[in-house]
């Protein structure tokens, strides 16, 4: 495939990351004799990760640790070239895409906590958990990153929830009551005056018993 930048080849790669489930992160890269650059690698943000610590971050997130293959893409890139240089074309992106798909099958929550785990690991101010069931099979989770929590601290007067969510009261109210405790552990200032929401009742319940100053619309 052919790219008419470098930053345009990397965000590429980052879609099909993200669509696959894992991040992305430029790695090596070399110039010429005229500081022109002729090749940069892209891979996994856990490429070069020791076993002992990608099986800590897996056992992290509960229920059974699966073996996984590494990978990555590798493309040549040349700025006053063509496309002789890259390592691989469209079609074998497509089909890796198929295989990491495949290969994310029944470890999707496993993949989350991962990735979440290494966000905080890059900044300490990423903020998320999350929740098992009985089963430890993964149920519930939330994250904010630096930019959403020192804006919330500026504009946090006022907060907007989407509360869609298909299932029972009993169950949206424990979710909500969650959630809110979540909300609240991770902004760095003290409750909003106001939350806008849909009017569900069991976010108004859960409302009333967390933030029971807060008035909600």
């Amino acid at each position: 495939m052919k790219f008419a930048s470098i930053d345009d080849a990397f965000e590429f790669y980052n879609q099909y990351a993200r669509e696959a489930g894992f991040s992305a992160r430029i790695s090596n890269s070399k110039k010429n004799k005229m500081n022109e650059v002729v090749w940069k690698q892209f891979v996994c943000f856990k490429a070069g990760q020791t076993d002992e610590v990608r099986s800590k971050n897996r056992a992290s997130s509960g229920g059974p640790i699966k073996n996984r293959a590494r990978g990555e893409v590798r493309t040549d890139y040349r700025e006053h070239g063509g496309p002789e240089s890259v390592g691989c074309t469209e079609r074998d992106i497509r089909n890796l895409e198929r295989d990491m798909r495949d290969e994310q099958k029944g470890i999707d929550a496993e993949t989350l906590v991962e990735v979440f785990t290494s966000e905080k690991e890059k900044n300490s101010s990423f903020f998320f958990d999350y929740e098992t069931d009985s089963d430890n099979r993964f149920k519930r989770c939330f994250w904010a990153d630096h930019k959403s929590r020192s804006a919330y601290s500026v504009f946090g007067d006022v907060v907007v929830f989407d509360s869609t969510y298909n299932t029972n009261n009993d169950e949206k109210t424990k979710s909500y009551l969650w959630l809110l405790n979540k909300f609240m552990e991770a902004m760095p200032t003290s409750a909003p005056k106001a939350i806008i929401t849909d009017q569900d009742h069991a976010m108004t319940k859960a409302l009333a018993q967390v933030l029971p100053e807060t008035m909600d619309f």
